[in-house]
């Protein structure tokens, strides 16, 4: 097993010990290049090609066309989870944009999580959560929960993470009441001064 299979599924591991993939749902690739790879459902490296050829080296998942899509789209993305924590799906089921009620969501996910309800047998359904991800680390798509984005490991399961809370926060309030939403233009600076200092700490 190469040092690379070992690394992805060491990742697969701690996303299934975080509650972040099931054993129905294990949708995760890392990008390489013009490559990038996941775990098929026997378990073995498989992999997608970012080239014209559209070429798979087993049959495709449902989700491998939106992966293959955004990673053409933003080459900073090198990272992609979907998501199945609870307060994730239940926002993602119920169709509604979330809102950044905590400053890590603003800064981390971006001024909102968008919901993409397209059907994901569609042809063009790809290019909607391509459009879905624009300026945002996250979108939520009904059947699958959230789609996370980054391009680290670290910094895609943090967005999951920071994904999730957001999404409780947003059941909690509809439930509870209250809660504050921080308002598009200060989303907006507290997203742009996080990206700046985190780019600086990286260069």
């Amino acid at each position: 097993m190469s040092d690379f299979e070992c690394q992805i599924k060491k990742y697969r591991d701690l996303l299934f010990q975080a509650g972040i993939l099931t054993q129905a749902a294990q949708a995760f690739s890392m990008r390489q290049g013009r490559t990038f790879y996941y775990l098929s459902d026997s378990g073995t490296l498989a992999y997608g090609d970012l080239g014209k050829n559209m070429g798979t080296s087993s049959p495709c998942p449902e989700w491998l066309d939106v992966h293959r899509s955004v990673y053409r789209k933003y080459r900073g993305i090198r990272i992609l989870i979907q998501s199945r924590l609870p307060y994730t799906l239940t926002a993602a089921r119920a169709g509604q944009d979330v809102p950044p009620l905590l400053d890590d969501f603003a800064q981390l996910v971006g001024v909102t999580a968008r919901v993409v309800l397209g059907n994901p047998k569609e042809k063009g359904f790809p290019l909607q959560v391509v459009n879905g991800l624009k300026r945002r680390n996250a979108v939520l798509i009904p059947p699958w929960g959230g789609l996370c984005a980054a391009g680290t490991f670290d910094d895609t399961l943090a967005v999951a993470q920071v994904l999730e809370k957001g999404c409780q926060a947003l059941v909690d309030t509809a439930f509870l009441g209250g809660g504050h939403r921080i308002n598009l233009m200060e989303s907006w600076l507290m997203r742009l001064v996080y990206r700046y200092k985190y780019s600086r700490k990286a260069g």
